[in-house]
């Protein structure tokens, strides 16, 4: 592998105080709703199956929500 354009990137700071929560509940989505609502800006992801998204075994399996770099909360969906 050639490494050269690497060097195009500084290198990314670790973070060493990281807290993740995960929202197991219905409670916990409500009260995950009520944060949501405090703040102006967030961030989204999703997770899903290894399949293209075209395929027809694809599907959701979690959202992940955050409000900063260092922390963040996790809504499973399509777990089994």
């Amino acid at each position: 592998m050639d490494t050269t354009d690497l060097t195009l990137f500084s290198p990314v700071a670790e973070i060493e105080d990281r807290t993740h929560y995960g929202v197991p509940t219905e409670e916990a989505l409500e009260v995950l709703c009520q944060e949501i609502q405090k703040h102006d800006t967030l961030a989204l992801d999703t997770e899903t199956t290894p399949y293209p998204s075209w395929h027809p075994q694809n599907s959701l399996l979690g959202i992940s929500v955050a409000f900063s770099e260092n922390s963040g909360y996790y809504i499973p969906i399509g777990h089994r």
